[in-house]
């Protein structure tokens, strides 16, 4: 008979993983290198000593505020040197915390805060108005508590004050809680483009056991990390976490600007960032990377997207240092990463299973493909969330139990893998265009697209069709100062393709609608193309 139990998310072990939380980390750095910088964000900079007393002194005001252990306390701010001190406050409260996506529309910030069920919500001066606003829209949200990071107002209490008594000290005898492996962590809304986004659940053991990968590719107590995406993409933290808690420095930019960046590079003398790939095209055009020097840079991470092929024949060519292609989701289970330099031959992959990942490619009838076939990638790894807040219909919906009996995490992307175990990511499996009955994926196209040198971007979508149920449609971008024909890019591209792949129409465009960490969003880029004549349409 069929098991029919529910499925419950089983993480593979890491042998000889030693846990360790990230506030009790935060104290050891600030007994062992008090004077070390710990965070920076222009002429500010706080060291381990100040990081770790301020972070306390807040945690210990959001418990007398109400955070209980393991509840919830969401940030919606944009000002990340406070941000990070608030994150770190939480988790050392024994609470659980969750960053809001502060590009969100009003009407679904409020929906997500409201399913957090937070006590305590911080916001920085730019979301205030709107943080209160929502709370008074929802009557269970009446008493939560409003906490200001780089501001004072009437009904709200500020939360990041040397002045505040540490843990213990107002008399009352509270002390931080010891936290165990399964307490929460964080709660990570996901970055969907219809509906309600989901809030994906970390505990302190899954972000312990991400630690092994980043430290065996070269992040350490000497690291000097550069961010500059949002602190609510888990892109921005997992770079963010693995730094503190090796005791390394952590270097904000809140807004991308490109000469910032090389020079933050150049005089710090950077030795790890974390990008995204539409980050890395900017800079490849930008006439000051020639002029810096960015040879401090040990370790590129890059994450949310697939790069192209020609990108990384740029980065092999022209970037210094190691360059390490992250391929995951933030639910964890599936996960693989490419060491470009290591591997240039492989580049059109995005590497082999991370540490202790196991990945299968599973048929339309979940059945595993043969070696080089095309299929779902599923996966198991150490590092697997604990579940959709609130929502286990959602998190066992998202699991399959194979033949075998593994239980695995359904990633919804298509990929094949070659007989040396490098895995190819064509497609998302909602995304694949099916036209004329043949399944068509999208990234091949691009690839083929990409090839002209008169293009910096490009997207493909299928368009509704009557003749082909759905026909391939592309938005490109030209590199600055291109002049070539838009029909001659796509008959380039159509030339190399077979006959049942080729691009009906190409849209030329000034930018890709793309979310606040890169990645292209196909359906706004359907409306963008849907009701507009094309530059370029197949040539019969």
């Amino acid at each position: 008979m069929p098991d029919t139990a529910p499925l419950t998310i089983q993480p593979l072990p890491l042998p000889e993983h030693e846990f360790r939380t990230l506030p009790g980390r935060m104290r050891r750095h600030a007994a062992e290198r008090p004077d070390h910088p710990a965070l920076r964000e222009g002429e500010r900079m706080l060291t381990w000593a100040q990081t770790c007393a301020l972070a306390e002194r807040a945690a210990a005001l959001m418990i007398r505020k109400g955070l209980t252990r393991r509840a919830v306390v969401s940030i919606v701010a944009d000002t990340p040197l406070d941000y990070c001190v608030a994150y770190l406050a939480g988790l050392a409260a024994g609470g659980c915390v969750a960053p809001m996506p502060v590009t969100a529309a009003d009407a679904t910030l409020a929906t997500m805060i409201a399913d957090a069920g937070a006590p305590c919500v911080v916001a920085s001066a730019s979301q205030k108005d709107r943080v209160e606003a929502i709370l008074a829209s929802k009557p269970g949200l009446a008493n939560v508590a409003k906490l200001a990071l780089d501001f004072e107002a009437e009904g709200w209490t500020k939360l990041l004050d040397m002045d505040l008594p540490a843990p213990g000290e107002d008399g009352s005898g509270g002390e931080l809680p010891e936290i165990e492996p399964e307490d929460l962590f964080n709660i990570i809304y996901s970055s969907g483009t219809t509906g309600i986004p989901k809030g994906i659940v970390h505990t302190h053991l899954f972000r312990s056991r991400q630690m092994p990968r980043f430290t065996a590719n070269g992040v350490s107590p000497d690291s000097r990390t550069l961010l500059t995406t949002p602190l609510y993409s888990n892109t921005t933290l997992v770079a963010m976490i693995a730094t503190l808690a090796e005791g390394g420095t952590v270097t904000f930019l809140p807004k991308w600007d490109t000469p910032t960046w090389l020079g933050l590079v150049e005089s710090q003398k950077i030795t790890c960032c974390m990008l995204v790939p539409v980050l890395i095209q900017r800079l490849f055009k930008a006439e000051e990377l020639a002029k810096t020097d960015i040879s401090s840079l040990e370790l590129t991470i890059c994450t949310s997207s697939p790069l192209a092929a020609a990108t990384k024949n740029e980065i092999i060519a022209r970037w210094p240092g190691r360059f390490i292609e992250l391929y995951g989701l933030t639910e964890g289970g599936v996960s693989a990463m490419l060491d470009l330099k290591a591997f240039p031959d492989k580049s059109g992959s995005v590497g082999q299973p991370a540490l202790g990942s196991d990945l299968v490619l599973l048929d339309d009838d979940d059945r595993p493909v043969p070696q080089g076939e095309v299929g779902e990638v599923v996966g198991r790894s150490p590092a697997m969330m604990a579940g959709y807040h609130g929502r286990d219909d959602l998190t066992e919906k998202a699991l399959l139990r194979l033949e075998d009996g593994r239980v695995v995490f359904r990633s919804g992307d298509l990929g094949r893998i070659d007989e040396d175990g490098f895995l190819y990511i064509v497609g998302r499996k909602k995304d694949m265009i099916i036209s004329g009955g043949f399944n068509i994926y999208a990234t091949d196209l691009e690839e083929a697209l990409h090839a002209h040198p008169d293009v910096q971007e490009v997207g493909v979508v299928g368009a509704p069709s009557e003749a082909w149920g759905e026909t391939p449609v592309a938005g490109v971008v030209l590199r600055p100062g291109a002049s070539a024909d838009a029909q001659a890019i796509l008959d380039g591209a159509n030339a190399n393709l077979g006959k049942t792949q080729r691009v009906s129409a190409l849209h030329v465009l000034d930018a890709l609608p793309r979310n606040a960490v890169g990645k292209v969003l196909k359906p706004d880029l359907l409306a963008a193309v849907k009701d507009r004549a094309p530059d370029a349409v197949m040539s019969r």
